[in-house]
């Protein structure tokens, strides 16, 4: 939700004149670069739930 909020700012800031343009490459930067880290978090996420659902399963079919 922020980050569309901020690229619809964007989107207003570079549209409103050529060295507004430029100035809104700065802001644009920054939410490529969140969008980035966002991808990154969910994919450490993503390992840390498949390493634990599977020592969970091990155990419980190893241990009973």
């Amino acid at each position: 939700m922020l980050l569309s909020i901020l690229s619809g700012f964007v989107y207003n800031i570079m549209n409103s004149g050529f060295i507004f343009f430029i100035l809104g490459l700065i802001p644009l930067l920054f939410i490529i670069a969140f969008s980035g880290l966002e991808l990154a978090i969910a994919f450490i996420q993503a390992q840390v739930f498949v390493v634990l659902s599977s020592s969970y399963i091990k155990d419980g079919l190893d241990l009973h």
